[in-house]
């Protein structure tokens, strides 16, 4: 009679490896997946978020803005306003709002002064006053309020 020994430690090797082999397939593939998803996310939604403003559309935004708040309403026609690029850079544009003095619009055509200075930043399309007090670039909604005085 012959009789056939087996390593049950060798079977078992083998068996672990296959599963091992398995898993660790398993988990590339997940991983890739996940990887191309992700990337797939970002690049559909960065073309939108990453956009930044160009010069015209950091001014037609701070006119909409004022235009739909009524900033100056109470005492000059927009028509009357003149909005000019003071500072510009890779993250934001200055633009000062100054008086038109000509045509329909009264004063001194020999001036212009002045009315406020705006900040707008390119990425995040926020908007910010310069304070004339202290110098300082604040939150939009201030100069809401201080106007409404």
């Amino acid at each position: 009679m012959v009789a056939t020994i087996t390593n049950p430690s060798s079977e078992r090797g083998v068996t672990m490896r296959g599963i091992y082999v398995t898993n660790i397939f398993r988990y590339l593939t997940l991983l890739v997946a996940l990887v191309f998803m992700s990337f797939g996310a970002t690049s559909s939604g960065a073309d939108e978020t990453n956009k930044v403003l160009s010069e015209n559309e950091a001014f037609d935004l701070l006119m909409q803005k004022v235009q739909s708040d009524s900033l100056y309403s109470s005492w000059i026609k927009i028509d009357c306003l003149r909005f000019f690029r003071e500072e510009s850079t890779k993250t934001y544009f200055d633009i000062a709002i100054r008086e038109k003095h000509e045509g329909d619009c009264p004063g001194d055509p020999n001036t212009q002064p002045v009315v406020d200075r705006f900040r707008v930043m390119r990425s995040t399309k926020k908007i910010l006053w310069q304070d004339f007090l202290s110098g300082d670039y604040v939150a939009y909604e201030r100069v809401k309020a201080w106007r409404k005085k």
